[in-house]
């Protein structure tokens, strides 16, 4: 790696990190770590994980309390009774699908070239879980902290945080 690459990966990314109260850096080196285990201990990974979901949404999520969906000891077997979520259900109850209130999440649209504008909403952890994902998949095409990357989207005003990620 280069020394460039390193400086950014080691220093400047985890003091911007620091800076904005993120914790990208820590989640990009979990899910390395993720990416490198085995397919048994994938899957019992997916399992707990899913697991933990259902039970979450089940008790927290006011949708999914009123389905009162019996919980099954396999996760698997358990989701199968949850329903297929469509696009217009989603947007129908988006406040009875939120654990937090709306207005101390980020909010996320997409342009609705679908015909229904897509709406999510997630917390500070959530997205730089999203970030970190993001960059793993770059990585896993030959990217590195400070390689060039063309990005695409709609939005010009980008802030500070990208301003800052476009420099470098």
């Amino acid at each position: 790696m280069k020394i460039y690459n390193l400086i950014l990966e080691k220093m400047v990314m985890p003091a911007g990190d620091l800076l904005f109260s993120t914790k990208t850096m820590a989640e990009l080196k979990k899910w390395r770590h993720i990416s490198q285990l085995s397919e048994s201990e994938l899957i019992n990974l997916q399992k707990e994980n899913l697991s933990d979901l259902l039970k979450f949404a089940v008790q927290e999520i006011p949708f999914y309390k009123e389905l009162k969906t019996e919980a099954n000891e396999d996760p698997f077997t358990w989701i199968k009774k949850f329903p297929l979520m469509k696009k217009k259900v989603y947007k129908d109850n988006i406040d009875l699908l939120l654990s937090e209130d709306k207005d101390k999440l980020i909010k996320k649209m997409t342009s609705g070239s679908s015909g229904i504008q897509g709406i999510t909403y997630m917390n500070i952890k959530e997205q730089d879980l999203n970030r970190a994902i993001q960059m793993l998949w770059w990585e896993w095409a030959g990217w590195k902290p400070g390689k060039p990357i063309l990005q695409t989207g709609m939005t010009i005003n980008r802030g500070l945080l990208k301003t800052f990620k476009d420099y470098f």
